[in-house]
């Protein structure tokens, strides 16, 4: 009985064609897999990215209600003072009239024993 696999002799110019073949495939497998890595780093970049403005955006719209609060109270507070450093005199409605306390005072006034 005759063997009918046969091994032959590898020659110099099929290892060479062997290797380079394997080198080709491992070269272009480094590529393809770089630029794939490099499409996943842009694509997460840009999402974070996205991510980032939309929270920024939100937050901006949840603090400006506030800063405008606080705003107004601030300039109700500047007003309050500017009146409290008015030098105007007191007055009273008295007949439906707003007069000063001062001449309320100096008025005649009736005494009740």
């Amino acid at each position: 009985m005759k063997n009918s696999f046969s091994l032959h002799k590898p020659t110099l110019s099929s290892v060479s064609e062997n290797l380079s073949s394997l080198h080709n495939f491992f070269k272009d497998s480094y590529k393809g897999g770089k630029r794939e890595f490099s499409e996943r780093v842009s694509l997460l970049k840009e999402g974070l990215s996205g991510a980032y403005d939309k929270t920024s955006t939100c937050v901006n719209l949840l603090t400006l209600p506030i800063n405008n609060f606080l705003k107004d109270i601030a300039q109700i507070e500047r007003e309050f003072q500017e009146e409290l450093s008015k030098n105007t005199e007191h007055c009273v409605c008295l007949d439906g009239k707003m007069v000063p306390v001062s001449e309320i005072l100096s008025r005649p006034m009736e005494e009740n024993y």
